[in-house]
């Protein structure tokens, strides 16, 4: 598993380690509803990051460009991210490399 972490103000990632994942189990989740759903351009794209761990939260699926969480107009497929959006930090959709 990988962490988000922040060196000299930018974010990179690092191995999580045993104390990390432990401390998933302790925290408290109260959330009613989860959202397990990404348009097929996320599974794609090189700045998406599958299994990771964000601010001691694990996420399935956590992108780059949107740290907060992905809008869901892109997240549903209804945008392809290609052209700037509102909170993207500059970020927008680029082919992984094989």
């Amino acid at each position: 598993m990988k962490k988000l972490v922040y060196q000299n103000g930018e974010a990179v990632l690092a191995d999580a380690t045993e104390e990390d994942e432990a401390a998933l189990h302790r925290i408290l989740d109260d959330s009613i509803y989860v959202t397990i759903m990404y348009g097929i351009a996320c599974s794609r794209c090189r700045h998406a990051v599958q299994n990771v761990i964000v601010h001691g939260r694990r996420h399935n699926y956590w992108c780059r460009a949107f740290p907060e969480g992905i809008p869901e107009e892109i997240y549903t497929g209804k945008n392809g991210h290609t052209e700037p959006y509102r909170g993207d930090h500059g970020i927008q959709f680029e082919q992984k490399q094989a």
